[in-house]
Formats: structure tokens, sequence, C-alpha cells
């Protein structure tokens, strides 16, 4: 059920991505009349804060996975302050601070699909708003933190789950003479069987801990999609594992990476990041590897390569 739940999110992704950048290039595509596809420039309503918020197509789908008294709030003001002051006149405080955490996120999305050109789904955007409200009412009575529990030594080889968890482990790799860096992931359930394999390639970064960085977002990001409640994450760099551990945030110049890792980690109920030896890791090293010659971005719930499937097989039976 799992499996069927992520193919459809994944396809949804790829159909919402595309008509936002194409919605992007037609701001950019004006003819020698200054008009847009035919609409003349006087009529052409320019990106407002607004706009960016509550009224844009890709913002409306946000706010309609939210409660039914923000649904039924209905403005065309292009001022988001106007906006705002609506709000506030017809719902509580507790409303309110939903709304301001979700428009803080659809304003990130917004960077990121211009930037990176990653974008998320509109469940996924709101549930990390839920998670981030609850965590401010916690931190605010009680001064209550997420227990991540950590794990105090090397793994030096791979071993199962707990029954009801799932075993993400995560690799990178750089080819410094092809500017270019391949990732792998490989989430497995207690028998030790492939839930699903990611692969991913991008050019010019040749880092090697912001390419772990990278991963270990990629994989937070693969966790959120697949709505998994108890995760088990392991990395074979030891920096990356120590930011994630952390509380706070990581300042350094791969930092955005981890924070952002750690904040779709907070839909998670349950998880845990440890140090393993690059034996213990050895699947996800080969995958991330062998993509520096594919140079694809590929999520497979089925029919994994030979190569994982045996090294996966190597990695059961010496359990």
């Amino acid at each position: 059920m799992v499996i069927s739940r992520l193919k459809a999110r994944i396809i949804w992704q790829k159909i919402s991505l595309r008509l936002l950048k194409e919605v992007v290039q037609t701001t950019r595509q004006k003819s020698g009349n200054g008009s847009v596809y035919g609409i003349p420039k006087d009529l052409w309503v320019g990106e407002t804060v607004g706009h960016i918020l509550w009224t844009c197509p890709f913002a409306v789908d946000v706010w309609t996975e939210c409660m039914m008294s923000i649904q039924k709030c209905t403005s065309y003001d292009d001022s988001f302050v106007n906006i705002w002051l609506m709000l506030s006149k017809r719902m509580e405080e507790d409303g309110m601070q939903l709304v301001a955490v979700i428009a803080r996120l659809i304003w990130l999305r917004r960077n990121k699909v211009i930037f990176s050109g990653e974008f998320q789904s509109p469940f996924v955007l709101y549930r990390m708003a839920q998670e981030q409200v609850v965590q401010f009412q916690r931190a605010g009575t009680s001064r209550c933190v997420q227990r991540v529990p950590q794990q105090t030594h090397d793994v030096q080889r791979w071993k199962k789950p707990p029954f009801g968890a799932v075993k993400f482990n995560w690799d990178a790799a750089v080819d410094k003479e092809g500017q270019k860096m391949g990732i792998g992931i490989i989430p497995r359930d207690h028998n030790g069987d492939i839930v699903a394999a990611l692969v991913v390639m991008r050019m010019f970064i040749t880092d090697p801990t912001t390419a772990e960085a990278l991963a270990a977002w990629k994989l937070a990001d693969l966790c959120v999609r697949m709505e998994l409640d108890n995760v088990i994450l392991e990395g074979d760099s030891m920096e990356v594992v120590q930011a994630l551990r952390k509380e706070e945030c990581t300042w350094g110049y791969y930092g955005t990476l981890i924070n952002d890792a750690k904040l779709l980690l907070q839909c998670v109920q349950e998880w845990s990041v440890c140090h393993v030896m690059p034996k213990a890791n050895e699947a996800s090293h080969r995958l991330a590897k062998i993509n520096l010659t594919l140079g694809e971005e590929r999520l497979c719930t089925e029919d994994f390569p030979l190569y994982v499937r045996n090294t996966v097989l190597d990695d059961v039976f010496s359990d």
C-alpha cells in the first residue's frame, strides 16, 4: 500500500513541478510589443507577495489542505498585510500560527523551485506546517524538544532494523574531474527486503561533505513522501551525522541542507541517525558510484538493479 501511494505522489509531484516551471518561464518569454503569450502588457499583473502566498494556484493548492475556516476566507487583495488582517479577524490564535508557518513554507518552496528545481507537494508542506506549530507550542509551554535516540558507536556491518521500522542507508560519490556527484539511498524493512532505491546525480558539486549533506536532505524528503512513522538513518559521513544529531542550526557552508533535512524529519514520528563504517554502507555506496556513469534521478520501487540486490543479499545473510 505504501508503494502505490508513493508512486501516485511522485507522478503528481512531477506534473506540478513541470507546470510551475512553465509559469515561471512564461513571465520571461515576452514578445516585442510587451505582451506575454498574447496578453497585453497593461493587463499583465506583476507578481506580488499577496499573489505568491495567497492567490497563486500553487499556493491555493496548499491552503485547500487546511482547516475549513481558512478555506472559507476569500480575498483577492494584492497586499498580504490586508489578507493577514482579514484572517486575524476571523480566526483564533492557533489558526493564525498555522497560517504564518504555511505562508513561510510557501515562500521557501517558491525559492527552491526557482533556484534548485525542487518541489514539495501541498500535503507534505501542510504536514510540515502542522508539525512546526506543534513544536512551537510545546517549546512555549514545557521547553520540550524532540527526542532523537543516538548511536554512540560505529556500526561495523549492516543490521536489520526492529519490527515496524525502516532503515535508510545513504551515501554520496564524487567525481572531481567530471564535476559531478552521485547519490544512492536504500530503505529496507525488518526482513532486510528493499522497500525502494533512489539514485540522484548533480553537476558541479565536488565537495564530499556537501554531497553527503545533499544526500541526507534527499533521504529526509523520501522519508516524508513515503509517510513513514519509524525510521533509522545510517551514513558513513561522521560530520553530517553529527550535524543531523544537533538540535541547534548548522551554520556551515552546507548548513542549509542539514537544517532543511531536520525540518523535514520533524514530520516523522520517531527517527534516529547513526554513523556506520563503509562496510555497513556498501549497497548505497555502490548505488551512488554507478550513478556517476548513469547520470539520472530515478526512484525504483520494484525491478531493482542486479548489483543492488546482490549487495543487499550479502548484507542480509551476514546479519
